[in-house]
């Protein structure tokens, strides 16, 4: 494995939430390797749900070929429900707080979302 890796990161809480930060449930699922300067296809299926009874499920291919697939929940039973978000996050591995990056850029083409 490179340490160009992509992550994705769920997370779900079953019980009446008011903010995020009470939100507790995450697991974090390694998806497999990238290459710089290369595009790469995503494809994503999510079918929503807190609770198990809910069937929630997600599916995701990179470069067509299914890399992650889930039955664990996947949302939130807050006010608001649930959010989809994405981007570019380096954390620092030192815990400096500098990653010494000073530009980071990401192009997406035709995302296509099922929910």
């Amino acid at each position: 494995s490179s340490d160009l890796v992509v992550y994705v990161i769920v997370r779900s809480f079953a019980f009446k939430a008011q903010s995020s930060e009470e939100i507790t449930d995450e697991h974090v699922y390694e998806l497999g390797d990238y290459t710089v300067g290369a595009w790469h296809h995503f494809m994503v299926y999510i079918k929503e749900g807190y609770l198990q009874e809910h069937e929630p499920c997600l599916a995701i291919w990179l470069n067509n070929q299914l890399v992650h697939y889930s039955r664990l929940p996947n949302g939130y039973n807050t006010t608001n429900g649930s959010y989809l978000k994405m981007g570019v996050y380096k954390p620092s591995y030192t815990g400096s707080g500098d990653t010494g990056t000073t530009k980071r850029v990401v192009y997406i083409d035709n995302l296509y979302v099922w929910m």
